[in-house]
Protein backbone atom coordinates (compact mmCIF):
# COMPACT_ATOMS: atom_id res chain seq x y z
CA UNK A 1 0.00 0.00 0.00
CA UNK A 2 1.16 3.44 -0.83
CA UNK A 3 1.27 6.04 2.00
CA UNK A 4 0.40 9.80 0.66
CA UNK A 5 0.99 12.41 2.56
CA UNK A 6 -2.67 13.00 2.85
CA UNK A 7 -2.26 10.06 5.22
CA UNK A 8 0.51 10.64 7.19
CA UNK A 9 0.23 14.68 7.26
CA UNK A 10 -2.78 14.10 9.83
CA UNK A 11 -0.27 12.07 12.02
CA UNK A 12 2.47 14.95 12.40
CA UNK A 13 -0.67 17.86 12.52
CA UNK A 14 -1.93 15.74 16.17
CA UNK A 15 1.65 15.26 17.10
CA UNK A 16 2.38 19.21 16.71
CA UNK A 17 -0.92 20.14 18.14
CA UNK A 18 -0.21 17.50 21.36
CA UNK A 19 3.36 18.40 21.41
CA UNK A 20 3.78 14.61 21.33
CA UNK A 21 6.75 13.23 18.88
CA UNK A 22 6.68 9.72 19.67
CA UNK A 23 6.10 8.30 16.33
CA UNK A 24 7.72 11.45 14.35
CA UNK A 25 11.19 9.77 12.94
CA UNK A 26 12.77 9.99 10.03
CA UNK A 27 10.94 6.84 8.77
CA UNK A 28 7.80 8.75 9.06
CA UNK A 29 9.08 12.43 7.18
CA UNK A 30 10.58 9.77 4.34
CA UNK A 31 6.75 8.37 3.47
CA UNK A 32 5.62 11.71 2.99
CA UNK A 33 5.73 12.26 -0.43
CA UNK A 34 7.43 15.82 -1.56
CA UNK A 35 9.22 16.35 1.91
CA UNK A 36 12.88 16.65 1.71
CA UNK A 37 14.66 16.54 5.03
CA UNK A 38 18.01 15.52 6.61
CA UNK A 39 18.26 12.82 8.72
CA UNK A 40 20.38 13.20 10.99
CA UNK A 41 17.67 16.74 12.27
CA UNK A 42 15.64 13.82 13.86
CA UNK A 43 15.57 14.68 17.13
CA UNK A 44 15.55 18.74 16.11
CA UNK A 45 12.56 18.11 13.72
CA UNK A 46 10.70 16.87 16.71
CA UNK A 47 11.13 19.43 18.89
CA UNK A 48 9.71 22.07 16.15
CA UNK A 49 7.18 19.90 15.40
CA UNK A 50 6.09 19.48 18.92
CA UNK A 51 6.75 23.32 19.40
CA UNK A 52 3.95 24.23 16.06
CA UNK A 53 0.51 24.77 17.36
CA UNK A 54 -0.22 22.93 14.04
CA UNK A 55 0.95 22.09 10.45
CA UNK A 56 -1.87 22.71 8.13
CA UNK A 57 -0.41 20.47 5.27
CA UNK A 58 3.31 19.49 3.76
CA UNK A 59 4.21 22.75 2.59
CA UNK A 60 3.54 23.62 6.45
CA UNK A 61 5.63 20.98 7.28
CA UNK A 62 8.33 21.42 4.91
CA UNK A 63 8.56 25.30 6.55
CA UNK A 64 9.55 23.88 9.99
CA UNK A 65 11.84 21.22 8.80
CA UNK A 66 13.73 24.09 6.48
CA UNK A 67 13.83 26.21 9.71
CA UNK A 68 15.73 23.58 11.31
CA UNK A 69 18.32 23.02 9.08
CA UNK A 70 18.92 26.74 8.80
CA UNK A 71 19.32 26.78 12.23
CA UNK A 72 21.57 23.91 12.43
CA UNK A 73 23.73 25.10 9.61
CA UNK A 74 23.91 28.90 10.93
CA UNK A 75 24.84 26.83 14.54
CA UNK A 76 27.59 24.97 12.65
CA UNK A 77 29.26 27.79 11.00
CA UNK A 78 29.21 29.93 14.42
CA UNK A 79 30.48 27.06 15.93
CA UNK A 80 33.56 26.62 13.37
CA UNK A 81 34.08 30.35 13.65
CA UNK A 82 35.44 29.95 17.53
CA UNK A 83 36.83 26.70 17.46
CA UNK A 84 38.98 28.24 14.72
CA UNK A 85 39.02 31.59 15.98
CA UNK A 86 37.86 33.56 12.68
CA UNK A 87 34.83 35.23 12.37
CA UNK A 88 35.49 36.97 9.39
CA UNK A 89 32.56 36.64 7.09
CA UNK A 90 30.56 34.16 9.26
CA UNK A 91 28.96 36.08 12.10
CA UNK A 92 26.66 38.08 10.79
CA UNK A 93 23.01 39.44 11.35
CA UNK A 94 21.81 36.68 8.31
CA UNK A 95 23.75 33.96 10.23
CA UNK A 96 22.46 34.48 13.82
CA UNK A 97 18.86 35.32 12.58
CA UNK A 98 18.56 31.49 11.79
CA UNK A 99 19.49 30.60 15.26
CA UNK A 100 16.30 30.39 17.40
CA UNK A 101 17.58 32.16 20.96
CA UNK A 102 18.95 35.62 18.03
CA UNK A 103 16.10 37.40 16.74
CA UNK A 104 18.03 40.18 14.86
Amino acid sequence: MLITASMLLPVCSWRATNSDVNGISNATLGNILGLTFDGANETAYQAAIAAEASIADVAALQAVIDSVDNSVDAFASVQLAATDSNVNGVISQCHLREIPRFNL
